[in-house]
């Protein structure tokens, strides 16, 4: 069976998605619940990568089993395993052919930002001084400048060995709500 999980989870107390040596990852604890619910040793495969601290709303993740289990049932054990800061959305069984990085068609990003210092949006928002209001629009239509086929090589670590680093951003927008900004973009 191969089944496909949609995931969120709060990042501040992660060193990431992937497993390391240093620290705690989401993919060590789903790994580590999935183990206890199918006794068995687990591989996950994400839709792609988050680096410390960084939150997900919505990571597909996929994993086989022999083992056939009821997909509501898996979803609500693994959630009563699970640590707080970790959440199974959806469980679903899908074809054998499904891999959430390589059947993955776009993916979505939001980049909270919120003006000053505040308590209750630490670590969940990028928080800058200088208020921005007056220069909005103009960032905002310098936001289109991300959108097409770009090369992203200098966002790369330096020994990073990629086939290209191209990437197609298919929509990008800033917006505000409220006090924070809003960025999101497609890709």
């Amino acid at each position: 069976m191969n089944y496909l999980m949609v995931v969120e989870y709060n990042g501040n107390l992660f060193c990431g998605w992937q497993i390391q040596n240093n620290g705690r990852t989401v993919q060590y604890e789903l790994k580590k619940a999935l183990e206890i619910l199918f006794k068995e040793d687990i591989t996950l495969f994400a839709a792609g990568r988050t680096d410390s601290g960084v939150h997900a709303k919505g990571q597909v993740v996929n994993f086989h089993s022999d083992k056939q289990l009821d997909e509501s049932e898996l979803e609500y054990r693994l959630n009563a395993i699970l640590p707080r800061d970790v959440v199974v959305r959806k469980v679903k069984i899908v074809d054998d052919d499904f891999h959430a990085r390589f059947s993955a068609i776009a993916r979505e990003y939001e980049y909270l930002l919120h003006p000053g210092k505040s308590a209750i949006y630490n670590g969940l928002c990028w928080q800058y001084r200088r208020f921005i209001d007056d220069s909005f629009l103009e960032l905002n239509e310098q936001v289109v400048e991300i959108l097409g086929e770009k090369d992203f090589k200098s966002f790369c670590k330096s020994a990073t060995k990629l086939e290209h680093y191209r990437c197609f951003v298919e929509f990008a927008k800033l917006e505000k709500k409220k006090r924070f900004f809003l960025f999101f973009y497609k890709s």
